[in-house]
Protein backbone atom coordinates (compact mmCIF):
# COMPACT_ATOMS: atom_id res chain seq x y z
CA UNK A 1 0.00 0.00 0.00
CA UNK A 2 2.86 2.33 0.79
CA UNK A 3 4.39 1.86 -2.67
CA UNK A 4 1.03 2.44 -4.32
CA UNK A 5 0.67 5.80 -2.57
CA UNK A 6 4.24 6.72 -3.45
CA UNK A 7 3.77 5.89 -7.14
CA UNK A 8 0.37 7.62 -7.18
CA UNK A 9 1.88 10.76 -5.62
CA UNK A 10 4.72 10.82 -8.15
CA UNK A 11 2.25 10.45 -11.03
CA UNK A 12 0.04 13.24 -9.67
CA UNK A 13 3.00 15.59 -9.25
CA UNK A 14 4.27 14.77 -12.75
CA UNK A 15 0.89 15.47 -14.33
CA UNK A 16 0.58 18.75 -12.41
CA UNK A 17 4.03 19.90 -13.52
CA UNK A 18 3.39 19.02 -17.17
CA UNK A 19 -0.14 20.45 -17.28
CA UNK A 20 0.86 23.53 -15.30
CA UNK A 21 3.59 24.50 -17.75
CA UNK A 22 1.44 24.01 -20.83
CA UNK A 23 0.92 27.37 -22.52
CA UNK A 24 3.69 28.97 -20.51
CA UNK A 25 6.64 27.39 -22.30
CA UNK A 26 4.91 26.03 -25.40
CA UNK A 27 2.74 27.40 -28.17
CA UNK A 28 -0.21 25.22 -27.24
CA UNK A 29 -2.83 26.92 -25.06
CA UNK A 30 -3.17 25.89 -21.42
CA UNK A 31 -5.65 23.21 -20.41
CA UNK A 32 -8.92 24.72 -19.21
CA UNK A 33 -11.23 22.58 -17.12
CA UNK A 34 -14.09 25.10 -16.98
CA UNK A 35 -13.76 27.64 -19.82
CA UNK A 36 -17.29 28.96 -19.18
CA UNK A 37 -16.11 31.98 -17.21
CA UNK A 38 -13.44 32.98 -19.74
CA UNK A 39 -15.55 32.89 -22.89
CA UNK A 40 -19.16 33.84 -22.33
CA UNK A 41 -21.80 34.83 -24.83
CA UNK A 42 -22.44 38.55 -24.44
CA UNK A 43 -24.30 41.39 -26.07
CA UNK A 44 -22.56 44.49 -27.34
CA UNK A 45 -24.34 47.68 -26.21
CA UNK A 46 -26.59 49.50 -28.67
CA UNK A 47 -26.47 46.78 -31.33
CA UNK A 48 -29.33 44.97 -32.99
CA UNK A 49 -30.54 41.85 -31.25
CA UNK A 50 -33.51 39.67 -32.16
CA UNK A 51 -33.90 38.24 -28.64
CA UNK A 52 -35.74 41.27 -27.18
CA UNK A 53 -39.02 42.70 -28.49
CA UNK A 54 -37.62 46.15 -29.32
CA UNK A 55 -34.65 44.63 -31.19
CA UNK A 56 -31.94 46.31 -29.09
CA UNK A 57 -29.42 44.71 -26.77
CA UNK A 58 -29.45 47.65 -24.31
CA UNK A 59 -32.61 47.50 -22.22
CA UNK A 60 -34.14 50.07 -19.89
CA UNK A 61 -34.00 49.37 -16.14
CA UNK A 62 -36.88 47.51 -14.56
CA UNK A 63 -39.63 49.80 -13.23
CA UNK A 64 -39.17 50.59 -9.55
CA UNK A 65 -35.39 50.24 -9.40
CA UNK A 66 -33.48 52.97 -7.57
CA UNK A 67 -30.05 54.17 -8.59
CA UNK A 68 -27.46 53.45 -5.95
CA UNK A 69 -26.29 57.04 -5.53
CA UNK A 70 -29.66 58.80 -5.31
CA UNK A 71 -32.51 57.92 -2.98
CA UNK A 72 -30.76 54.78 -1.79
CA UNK A 73 -28.31 56.80 0.30
CA UNK A 74 -30.98 58.95 1.99
CA UNK A 75 -33.43 56.21 2.88
CA UNK A 76 -33.92 55.87 6.66
CA UNK A 77 -34.36 52.13 6.26
CA UNK A 78 -30.87 51.83 4.80
CA UNK A 79 -28.92 54.38 6.84
CA UNK A 80 -30.80 54.61 10.14
CA UNK A 81 -30.65 58.41 9.90
CA UNK A 82 -33.24 61.02 8.92
CA UNK A 83 -32.85 62.19 5.30
CA UNK A 84 -30.55 65.22 4.91
CA UNK A 85 -29.50 65.29 8.58
CA UNK A 86 -27.09 63.53 10.89
CA UNK A 87 -29.83 62.69 13.41
CA UNK A 88 -30.68 59.08 14.07
CA UNK A 89 -34.21 57.80 13.62
CA UNK A 90 -36.26 57.00 16.69
CA UNK A 91 -35.78 53.44 17.87
CA UNK A 92 -38.62 51.01 17.37
CA UNK A 93 -41.20 51.20 20.19
CA UNK A 94 -41.56 47.41 20.13
CA UNK A 95 -39.80 45.58 22.96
Amino acid sequence: MRYFLLVFGIIVITVMVVAGKRGDLSRRPPIELFPDMDRQPKLRPQTANSFFKDGLSSQKPVAGTIARGSAYQDSPENTGKLPGTTNWCRPSPCP
